[in-house]
């Protein structure tokens, strides 16, 4: 009986936050520290530009100052939702972009990087539960395959034998 006890009361200190820890994270400062403790020195050099690039760009801008502890599913949803109509960050002298939505890709991405950063988070007890399970992503875009009309595919071949790349095609 006394075991059992002490079991309940032991697993049940382990589904709640750590106390002294909770509220010493933002969104924005979890990420960047779950990147530089735990995600850097694991991941492809590729990976690392990406998730750089949607830290900078994407998450610290759009739910950054979110403390940890008091962000939610639908805060997430919301910021997909966003990322996916409006996530394009206009550079400075480039031309004005006409299209600002992002590809289901990215915010697939930044949803990866997310999901990952808060899984351990949870594992650190800094939140209760990965708040990024349960979003609804968009779908990837199916794009139909081109193909070269018959009147052209004698030119392109053409090219390939002056290039030397016949062969290859």
């Amino acid at each position: 009986m006394e075991v059992k006890k002490k079991l309940k009361t032991a697993t049940s200190g382990s589904q709640r936050p750590d106390v002294s820890k909770a509220g010493t994270h933002t969104v924005g400062s979890w990420v960047r520290t779950w990147y530089e403790v735990y995600a850097e020195s694991r991941i492809r050099p590729n990976t690392k530009l990406y998730y750089k690039n949607y830290i900078k760009s994407h998450i610290v801008p759009g739910i950054g100052t979110i403390p940890l502890d008091k962000l939610t599913t639908l805060q997430i949803q919301r910021f997909y939702n966003n990322l996916q109509k409006n996530g394009r960050v206009q550079c400075k002298g480039f031309p004005e972009l006409k299209n600002k939505s992002l590809s289901p890709r990215v915010v697939r991405g930044s949803r990866t990087l997310l999901s990952n950063c808060f899984e351990q988070a949870v594992a650190k007890r800094l939140i209760l539960m990965n708040p990024a399970q349960g979003c609804k992503l968009p779908q990837f875009e199916k794009n139909e395959m081109k193909i070269l009309p018959q009147e052209k595919i004698g030119m392109y071949l053409a090219e390939a034998e002056k290039s030397g790349l016949l062969a290859a095609f």
